[in-house]
């Protein structure tokens, strides 16, 4: 495999605004080759690209995947994972020549999972978030596991607030396993899953990260002897800076429910209920552009898009809860989240 994997590059760390480093994108599949601008340099700067249709019935298989192409603009290979399944890395779904640009990427015309037409010609039928690597925003990891107790060396220069790993090989089942501050090191969350928190040892050692390194156990799906796993790492900030905030609060059960102050208004916000099972629900401004919000994708399915989920408002400082359904405000619940700041 090529050592200029493009999410390991590491060059150009340290956007200052938001839309250096992250771009939600509506568009539209065309079964031809495609090309979706997203301003953002992952070509340059290492990150990596999130792709879902919004549509039911337009593809029989999971939508959910994160493209890990290499960094080579003229490579004709890579491969996918999937959020929701644990499935090992698998496929290709970008264009053949120049599948990541200075400014977005290019779907093959086979590539099914993110470039099949609409059912209206006039509504856009995927979603599209890339994630730029800089500096306290977003890392990338791909390392070797050894079946040891070790650290492992990041480039994100702050604490990370919210961990992704994924074993990636070989064919077999290999569950997503989730760092998440609020919850600490001795706990996981499973992406693929609505699974509650649980306790292992052997997954992050017991050891909180650092602004240089995380550290991961003998677990088989953190540190596989010989077999490659994937880190993404998210960095949780408090400066006026702020653009991305990995944090929790408690349900209250009321349809007025918890506000959370930020500092700033989000775009993007990913909810997990921790202490109970519960879906992994994603807001974004772009699908869903006023108060209150109430569609949502799911990160552990492979569902269109929900247009009757708990309602949420983006507030100018944070955002509230306005619902009391138990996947986003049950009383006593504990709930972690990752917020990205609106442009």
């Amino acid at each position: 495999m090529s050592s200029r994997i493009i999410l390991t590059a590491a060059a150009g760390l340290g956007g200052n605004t938001i839309a250096d480093v992250f771009n939600s994108r509506l568009y539209s599949g065309t079964g031809t080759t495609l090309n979706v601008i997203t301003n953002i340099d992952i070509l340059n700067n290492g990150g990596f690209i999130w792709c879902k249709n919004l549509e039911e019935g337009t593809n029989p298989v999971n939508f959910d995947h994160v493209i890990q192409p290499y960094q080579d603009s003229s490579s004709t290979s890579g491969s996918s994972i999937f959020p929701n399944l644990s499935i090992a890395a698998s496929s290709w779904f970008l264009a053949s020549s120049n599948p990541i640009t200075a400014t977005g990427w290019n779907a093959a015309p086979s590539g099914s999972l993110i470039n099949v037409p609409p059912s209206s010609p006039a509504t856009p039928n995927f979603v599209s978030w890339s994630f730029r690597e800089a500096e306290k925003f977003f890392s990338f990891v791909k390392f070797v596991g050894n079946d040891t107790n070790r650290t492992i060396a990041h480039t994100l220069n702050a604490v990370p607030g919210m961990m992704l790993v994924k074993r990636t090989g070989p064919f077999g089942s290999w569950d997503w396993r989730v760092f998440h501050r609020s919850l600490g090191p001795t706990k996981y969350l499973t992406l693929n899953s609505t699974a509650a928190e649980a306790t292992d040892s052997t997954v992050w050692n017991d050891t909180a990260p650092t602004s240089s390194v995380f550290s991961v156990g003998t677990s088989s799906l953190v540190n596989a002897n010989a077999f490659n796993i994937f880190a993404f790492l998210f960095g949780h900030e408090t400066t006026t800076r702020g653009l991305i905030s990995c944090d929790s609060y408690t349900g209250n059960g009321s349809a007025t429910g918890p506000i959370e102050a930020l500092g700033w208004e989000p775009q993007w916000l990913m909810i997990k209920r921790a202490d109970s099972t519960g879906p992994w629900l994603i807001y974004s401004a772009s699908i869903d552009p006023s108060n209150t919000r109430t569609a949502t994708l799911s990160a552990n399915t492979f569902d269109a898009v929900n247009n009757s989920a708990p309602g949420i408002d983006f507030l100018t400082t944070g955002f509230q809860i306005k619902s009391s359904s138990a996947d986003v405000n049950a009383s006593g619940g504990t709930y972690v989240y990752m917020a990205i700041r609106s442009e």
